[in-house]
């Protein structure tokens, strides 16, 4: 098994050399150089290039989702450097971002400018969720982003952009089967309809999914010795999704609706039940253009979180949270050379607990928490460098207040660019957070570099190092406290991550490596008592190659692999100290052609081609059981005005 990845890495290669030149009027895949000049503003607000923009950077465009049969979020993640899918309680999968479990609020997820963790714990959850189908682009900040977007983008920030009217044009919809050794594993629906109407444009998507999470069992254990062997290719192995998402802009105006229900079956706890995360956004801004380079955007959000909600057990356990933000942003181009960025926000987290009997620390059924803040970032282009400065203040009305100030210098330098960053980041604390008693919020310091140098027209290798540390880092403890949140000494991580990105008109290659160990842990339940360089349940090492060969002007070819080093996790066999699953080799091969004069594209692949048993660990002491990942499952799609 461990002689898979070079194999593998051969037969891309292969590949690559055996392509024939496409006809010279297909363009189906991006050159480098536009790669390298998309504007991006997920780590600047304003748009700059991915080797100017003060950020580690992923970012992954339509073509290369749709290629690669990525299904969901989870399936984009596994393939950037740095990211490991991790699982948490009650059946909820989630990640790591550099060996550090990043499910409780230290990683933002956005779709379409909405902050999308839930806010009961900030938690994420991952597996047939935030579905693919409607995607434009995903933007990843692999580094932190809470001087920009405040405490929830601790390590990372991952930005999804859905297909709006200029890239809709009219309307667009697919189907999606998929199918393992012993039963359908997914069916999806979606359907968009984006244009222009007058000064306004529209997009309207709605889609639904149903999978199960695997062809493999899941081993439960109480850790007392007790056990129970449940198959994940069942009712208790369902993940469903449901999304309807309506953008509206026109002469300044902006409106977001988005209405999000996904539900999975909770089968590691005692309840064993129908469990939803449920999902409502809603956002109203105006873009005043004061004066030229001068313009102020009020909004107003709302959002409605109901998380980890039981429907059978409604009378006894219902909780949901609403936030209602008020902002005012302001972007001004001062010169040609300075853009400078300002804002004041606040919001209250209202928590309501709906459930009979049920309420909050204060006695209770409602609880509520205000927090109050203001940042400013400049942007300096200066002829030997651009310097980026900025930071941001927020007030927490129980966990007091958090300062983190942001400072990166970057410079492109013909075929050479390089990144110099040094920040600060926090994560504030949320209601069931504070249940258990006051703590404050974590913050961490990053100090990050890459270099970079196109080797050719067609080629540019990326090296990028990190050194992550967090201070009193908020974690559910069961070891050394008392089974509550509180804050606790240190922990951290350090490492490197590379990338090789091949494109020209035969297609596009990617290659990605990642490594870190861990550094100055002090939190007992993130320990490996055997490799003190390893946090629980995150692989120290990690290799991704995907790629798109376009065979003629109609069929290309899509593999991808994912290797992940050993990882560390305790279960039945393994109850004091954890065991050991060995690297594991994923292997996924998919084909797309395109009918032309129709509009559709067809896609048939194979996900994990060798059905290895692959399970994700928990990130935590009291993590329950791994979970397994999904098997060899054959996938077919069709797709039209893609």
């Amino acid at each position: 098994m461990n002689d898979r990845p070079a194999w593998m890495l051969l037969l891309v290669s292969g590949l690559l050399n055996a392509q024939a030149p496409p006809p010279k009027d297909v363009n189906l895949a991006a050159e480098l150089e536009d790669l390298l000049n998309t504007p991006i503003t997920v780590a600047s607000t304003k748009a700059m290039t991915l080797r100017e923009s003060p950020g580690i950077i992923t970012v992954f465009n339509r073509d290369e989702i749709v290629a690669s049969g990525a299904r969901d979020l989870l399936d984009v993640l596994r393939l950037v450097p740095g990211f490991e899918i991790g699982t948490d309680t009650q059946g909820v999968t989630s990640v790591f971002v550099r060996g550090i479990w990043g499910h409780e609020g230290k990683v933002l997820i956005r779709v379409d400018g909405q902050e999308a963790n839930e806010l009961r714990y900030a938690c994420l959850y991952l597996g047939n969720s935030f579905l693919t189908e409607t995607i434009q682009r995903i933007e990843i900040i692999r580094g932190p982003g809470s001087a920009t977007y405040g405490g929830f983008a601790e390590l990372a920030v991952v930005n999804i952009v859905t297909r709006g009217a200029d890239e809709l044009k009219g309307a667009s919809g697919s189907v999606s089967l998929g199918r393992n050794p012993d039963d359908w594993s997914h069916q999806t629906l979606s359907a968009s309809y984006g244009d222009t109407a007058g000064d306004f444009k529209f997009s309207l998507a709605a889609m639904g999914s149903r999978g199960i999470r695997s062809n493999h069992d899941f081993v439960s254990w109480d850790g007392a010795g007790t056990t129970t062997v449940i198959p994940m290719n069942r009712d208790t192995g369902y993940q469903n999704d449901a999304n309807v998402n309506l953008g509206i802009q026109g002469k300044g105006l902006g409106f977001r609706f988005i209405e999000d229900r996904y539900a999975t079956f909770d089968y590691q706890s005692s309840t064993y039940a129908r469990m939803e995360f449920n999902h409502r956004y809603a956002e109203l801004s105006y873009a005043w253009k004061v004066a030229d380079g001068f313009t102020l955007t009020p909004k107003v959000n709302y959002k409605l979180s109901q998380p980890w909600f039981y429907p059978s057990l409604e009378a006894s356990n219902d909780k949901q949270v609403t936030r209602l933000t008020g902002e005012v942003q302001g972007i001004w181009d001062a010169s040609k050379e300075l853009n400078i960025v300002f804002g004041a926000l606040s919001f209250k987290d209202e928590g309501k607990a709906k459930g009979a009997g049920q309420v909050w620390s204060n006695g209770s059924d409602t609880i509520s928490y205000t927090t109050k803040a203001l940042y400013a970032q400049a942007l300096w282009n200066l002829p030997i460098v651009n310097v980026t400065l900025g930071g941001r203040y927020e007030d927490h009305s129980a966990a007091g207040s958090a300062f983190v100030p942001r400072f990166g210098l970057t410079k492109v330098m013909g075929k050479f660019h390089a990144k110099l960053l040094v920040a600060r980041a926090f994560r504030t604390p949320v209601i069931e957070n504070l249940e258990g008693g006051p703590i404050h919020p974590e913050k961490t310091t990053a100090y990050e570099v890459e270099a970079g140098y196109q080797l050719t027209p067609q080629m540019i290798l990326t090296v990028n190092g990190f050194n992550l540390k967090i201070e009193d880092p908020i974690v559910y403890a069961n070891t050394s406290l008392t089974g509550s949140y509180a804050n606790l000494p240190q922990t951290g991580s350090q490492g490197l991550e590379a990338t090789l990105a091949v494109r020209g008109g035969w297609g596009y290659l990617n290659l990605t490596g990642a490594y870190y160990q861990a550094k100055d842990n002090q939190v007992p339940d993130y320990a490996v008592p055997q490799n003190d360089r390893t946090l629980l349940g995150a692989p120290r090492l990690k290799f991704t190659a995907y790629a798109n060969f376009i065979l003629t002007s109609s069929f290309s070819l899509a593999p991808s692999v994912v290797h992940t080093g050993s990882r560390y996790f305790y279960d039945q066999a393994h109850p004091v100290q954890p065991g050991q699953q060995e690297a594991r080799t994923i292997l996924n091969l998919f084909g797309n052609y395109r009918f032309q004069a129709l509009k559709l594209l067809a896609s048939l692949g194979v996900s994990n081609l060798t059905d290895e048993k692959l399970y994700y660990a928990g990130g935590y002491l009291s993590a329950p059981s791994p979970n397994p990942a999904q098997g060899r499952e054959i996938t077919f799609r069709l797709g039209y005005n893609f």
